[in-house]
């Protein structure tokens, strides 16, 4: 009787301590949720704030491009006689040209740019989209239980690392400075 009794009460307490124990994985879990739920929503809203704006800037572009278009294609085909009297060189023809060089680059100019800001939207919501993403796939990966202290801190810095806009070339992948960010990490123990 007493080793069915101490049976009984050491598979109880293996079940006691098992269930314990995934009762602190989900307390784990649900607070690395809530410390998480804020910012996929703001890489959310961010990823459709910039989607917005690369459409606005691809409107511009297009609008831009086809009026500079237009213009170029009518003062070249319809070239005035003042700017080139008599269609020898002097003068009045090398400022007609360099005036159309200029406008011709102004115009390049203004489509180049309107280009960049256009794919560094489209880049930034892409960034956003995938930082979404790659917080939830931690979160899966969390609930499994897959995920060591040593992981843990690679993947909150890439979720958390600086965005490169597409403006200017990064020199790599962005990530957080190790020195500060990186001792604060550590630190943190999961409990």
């Amino acid at each position: 009787m007493t080793d069915w009794k101490a049976g009984i009460q050491e598979n109880t307490d293996a079940m006691l301590k098992e269930k314990k124990q995934e009762l602190e994985d989900l307390k784990k879990l649900h607070s690395e949720q809530l410390r998480l739920k804020e910012p996929a929503r703001y890489w959310e809203d961010l990823a459709t704030q910039y989607e917005i704006r690369g459409k606005s800037w691809r409107t511009w572009l297009t609008a831009s491009s086809s009026l500079f278009l237009v213009f170029l294609v009518s003062v070249l085909y319809n070239l005035p006689e003042t700017l080139f009297p008599g269609q020898r060189f002097g003068l009045g023809g090398v400022k007609s040209t360099l005036l159309l060089a200029f406008m011709a680059s102004v115009g390049i100019y203004v489509v180049h740019y309107l280009v960049k800001m256009s794919l560094s939207s489209y880049h930034m919501a892409r960034d956003a989209r995938e930082r979404f993403q790659l917080t939830h796939v931690y979160l899966s990966l969390m609930h499994e239980g897959a995920v060591t202290p040593e992981e843990r801190v690679i993947v909150l810095q890439s979720i958390f690392s600086r965005s490169d806009t597409g403006l200017i070339k990064g020199d790599g992948s962005p990530t957080l400075p190790d020195g500060v960010v990186g001792g604060i990490l550590k630190n943190i123990k999961p409990s």
